[in-house]
């Protein structure tokens, strides 16, 4: 017989965000991927329906963003190109899920998870500004900004997982493939492009969902004296 409690890592990776674009430049931001521990107990896991709960900790990295300005806009090719940071995050989840599992042979289970989760996260409203310098005057002047926020601190998310369980002779394996859907966007922000030789000042939104997609490992090990 297995341990009720379960020890996992995960990858995942979150769904591109929404970015508004207009007719100076195209903004890029990478998708963000990050990395998970949690502790998970398991209530009547040996039944085909069961219940789980735990914590869970996300570190995730920071983005990138990108773009390239027109070639008329700026006083110097190097000008164009802007490349800078968003800042990485570390948030706290709390799940509980439903389970039913299946017996696929003699070790093996399939199993189905279902369930909400709600996450905790402290990141305070940031931007990050570009400037230029101005060749004919010899003066810096911002030419782009982004500001955005976390809006809520705490969230409340779907959680699905499909995997299997692998037993062994002195632990098992449970391996997912986890997707969470938000109900509320992680992030919210606007850009502005201004101060631009030829083009006019334009702005535009951008907004990181906080859906994901991962990949979930989780080892029960043995109980002693069984």
């Amino acid at each position: 017989m297995y341990s009720n409690w379960g020890f996992s890592a995960a990858t995942i990776s979150y769904l591109k965000p929404i970015i508004s674009r207009n007719d100076i430049t195209n903004i890029t931001i990478n998708t963000s991927k990050g990395a998970q521990i949690s502790v998970k107990y398991h209530y009547h896991k040996e039944k085909e329906w069961s219940f789980n709960t735990g914590i869970i900790f996300t570190l995730l990295q920071p983005s990138k963003l990108l773009f390239t300005l027109k070639n008329q806009d700026v006083f110097k090719e190097e000008q164009r190109f802007f490349e800078s940071s968003l800042k990485g995050k570390f948030y706290i989840q709390f799940p509980i899920n439903a389970e039913i599992k299946k017996r696929l042979w003699e070790n093996i289970y399939f199993n189905f998870n279902v369930g909400l989760t709600v996450f905790f996260i402290n990141v305070p409203t940031n931007n990050i500004n570009y400037t230029i310098l101005d060749t004919t005057s010899n003066e810096t002047k911002e030419v782009f900004s982004l500001n955005y926020n976390n809006g809520n601190r705490a969230h409340l998310t779907a959680l699905f997982s499909i995997g299997t369980y692998i037993m062994f002779k002195n632990f098992m394996v449970q391996t997912n493939i986890v997707f969470d859907k938000t109900f509320e966007n992680f992030w919210d922000g606007d850009y502005q492009f201004q101060n631009l030789l030829q083009s006019e000042p334009s702005s535009g939104t951008y907004n990181l969902k906080g859906d994901y997609f991962g990949f979930l490992l989780t080892v029960y090990f043995k109980r002693k004296g069984w």
